[in-house]
């Protein structure tokens, strides 16, 4: 009796194991699976052509003797990180976004001088033509490096001896699509560009140089030598500053027809599908825009808000930058074409320094997190990480005490190298801010979390003592000056 029993719940046991599992292998169909093994290096088991599926963590994009990409390793603890592609010799600007299915997609400028051009680089795990060992060196595979936009034009349609193509781009992901805003200084143009697939009038093959066409690259605008290169997109619209005389801030929307702004990439022919728009403008010479970063709120959250947009002025008369800020409000604001923002300024004065920096992140609550890098006087070449967030008041900056403005990292921080980006981590809610610094041998990279209390920095804005509450952590490190980090930026997915 005891026998049948235990023979009965053996087959119990069994019939519940085969209805649990009825249907694993569709399940596993059309996925990948990533396996971590002992060199912290991602291998992919490829079952279908399907994107994989990885967990949501922390990525970031930067320049450390190349194109650098790291993550977050939720199971070990550490940052991983892969050389993406090392065969770049101008190291500026990076943009780094994540899909749904967690997979990072990096828009970067960079080449060989006099040929300097944007370039598109995602994860695919084996079989790319670029990424490399961190350690060896050797090439690996994992990730798939293109040429956007080759710029073999000149203005006016003029063939010149280089191209430059691909300052400070901006990346966003819609809808499963990769887009990039950027600078063409070859054109002197605000331009955009959407992955295709094919039929595209750019995209080139990065080994070869041959058109593919996977790319349509188009201009937004014309705005002179060194105007619109300091840009910044969301889902909304991209910000840019025009930083002649007079210096301008302009948020530019995609509206499909009857804007005006928006050129033919390859004729230069007006096509009007953008809306190009004045947000705020200083007629006084020594006020200059000095770039500008956009909220990304549904990159992040997928809530509805209206844009903002962060952005720093380099007053020349009394040697102050100015975090300054503006809300898209529709109707009843103090600046805009028809004053449909509203602008705050002089949220912060710092010590005046040639290039600062500044981006944007957006909580849930839709409250706005700037972080900026700005000079602190107390010597020529030093700055500091610095984070302004809006609290109404009780704040220690702002035109009514209504921001609190603080200091994340304080350093000998090669202000021209510096770099930076704010994100939050979805899961956790904790705030992230990458950025280089200078304070090893070799300049570094490093990458902040708020903690709220017992870190290892994070100062009062006011009266500089330490408090603790973030916690900044050396992420990489290069012995090579001013090649650790610069051009970060950070997201989360």
């Amino acid at each position: 009796m005891v026998k049948f029993i235990y023979f009965f719940i053996f087959v119990v046991i069994l019939a519940l194991f085969s209805y649990a599992t009825e249907g694993l292998d569709e399940q596993l169909t059309g996925q990948q699976v990533f396996i971590k093994d002992i060199s912290d290096n991602f291998r992919v088991s490829q079952l279908s052509e399907s994107k994989p599926k990885l967990s949501p963590t922390i990525h970031a994009s930067y320049y450390a003797e190349g194109l650098r990409y790291a993550r977050w390793n939720e199971i070990s603890s550490v940052w991983d990180v892969t050389i993406v592609d090392s065969v770049i010799k101008i190291e500026d600007h990076t943009s780094i976004a994540v899909d749904d299915t967690g997979v990072p997609h990096v828009a970067y400028y960079g080449g060989i001088p006099p040929d300097v051009n944007l370039l598109y680089a995602t994860y695919v795990g084996s079989s790319g033509n670029c990424g490399y060992d961190k350690l060896t060196g050797s090439h690996v595979g994992d990730w798939q490096c293109h040429i956007v936009d080759y710029g073999v034009e000149g203005i006016n349609g003029t063939t010149n001896n280089s191209n430059d193509v691909g300052y400070n781009p901006s990346i966003i992901i819609s809808n499963g699509v990769p887009k990039i805003s950027y600078y063409d200084a070859n054109n002197e143009n605000l331009k955009y560009a959407s992955y295709v697939g094919s039929g595209g009038n750019c995209g080139y093959d990065k080994l070869t140089g041959s058109h593919v066409g996977d790319w349509q690259c188009d201009a937004i605008g014309s705005f002179g030598s060194s105007d619109g290169s300091d840009s910044d997109q969301s889902d909304a619209g991209v910000s840019y500053s025009l930083v002649g005389w007079p210096s301008m801030l302009m948020f530019a929307t995609h509206v499909g027809s009857s804007g005006n702004c928006g050129y033919d990439g390859l004729t230069r022919s007006f096509v009007g599908d953008w809306q190009c728009d004045l947000v705020d403008n200083f007629t006084r010479t020594s006020l200059r825009f000095f770039g500008s970063a956009t909220n990304h709120f549904s990159e992040y959250y997928g809530v509805s808000s209206a844009p903002f947009i962060g952005y720093l002025v380099n007053d020349d008369s009394v040697h102050q930058t100015v975090l300054q800020f503006a809300e898209y409000v529709g109707s009843g604001g103090n600046c805009g074409t028809n004053n449909d923002w509203q602008c705050e300024r002089g949220i912060d004065r710092t010590a005046s320094i040639p290039y600062p920096q500044v981006d944007v992140a957006t909580e849930i609550d839709d409250k706005p997190y700037i972080m900026y890098v700005a000079g602190n006087g107390l010597t020529s070449t030093s700055a500091d990480i610095k984070i302004a967030v809006l609290v109404g008041s009780g704040g220690n900056c702002g035109t009514n005490n209504n921001w609190q403005c603080d200091i994340i990292d304080s350093n000998d921080i090669p202000y021209w190298r510096t770099g930076g980006a704010i994100t939050f981590g979805k899961d956790d809610g904790k705030i992230y801010v990458a950025y280089a610094d200078d304070e090893y041998a070799g300049n570094v990279f490093k990458i902040a979390k708020y903690v709220g209390s017992g870190g290892n920095c994070g100062y009062d804005g006011l009266t500089r003592s330490f408090v603790g509450n973030w916690q900044c952590d050396l992420v990489d490190k290069t012995s090579i000056y001013g090649g650790g980090g610069f051009g970060s930026d950070i997201a989360y997915g």
